[in-house]
């Protein structure tokens, strides 16, 4: 995963997503010492194709 994520094949992560006027945007969180932190966070357009 980008953005600095631990390389651990059994970190949970969670992705939210919002949509607003043909944009995505999309934030990544791991779960880390109990807590959710954010690792990654970014903008789209809501037609692109990961």
């Amino acid at each position: 995963m980008p953005g600095g994520a631990a390389r651990k094949a059994r970190t949970p992560v969670r992705e939210i997503v919002w949509q607003r006027a043909g944009r995505n945007f999309i934030v990544r969180f791991r779960e880390a010492d109990g807590a959710w932190r954010v690792f990654d966070a970014f903008e789209a357009s809501s037609d692109a194709d990961f």
